[in-house]
């Protein structure tokens, strides 16, 4: 009697128990998606981070090359100014060594 009960139980809910079955995997393939959604704007978050601290660091270098090629490029203006200022000394002391030997 019981097991005849059983039976009209299942047969009475043949048609909802397909669908109970449909919205527990539906809601597991949801819930899997969203951890794995979650997962990869995690992972991408640290990844920008990393380029944001990577951009800083490239930017200060950039600022520190620039810095330094500055220098080089008056460093090699004053070497010119220097070169040129002895060439004139070296000049007039050879116009004045010429005049003292006349």
């Amino acid at each position: 009697m019981e097991e005849n009960k059983l039976v009209k139980l299942i047969k009475s809910n043949i048609v909802v128990i397909p669908i109970v079955i449909a919205i527990i995997g539906a809601t597991f393939s949801t819930l899997s998606y969203v951890i794995n959604l979650t997962e990869t704007v995690e992972s991408n978050r640290v990844q920008i981070e990393k380029l944001i601290v990577e951009k800083e660091n490239l930017a200060k270098d950039m600022k520190d090359m620039q810095n330094k090629q500055a220098e080089l490029s008056a460093a090699y203006r004053m070497g010119e100014d220097l070169y040129r200022i002895l060439a004139d000394q070296v000049r007039e002391q050879s116009y004045d060594i010429k005049d003292l030997n006349r």
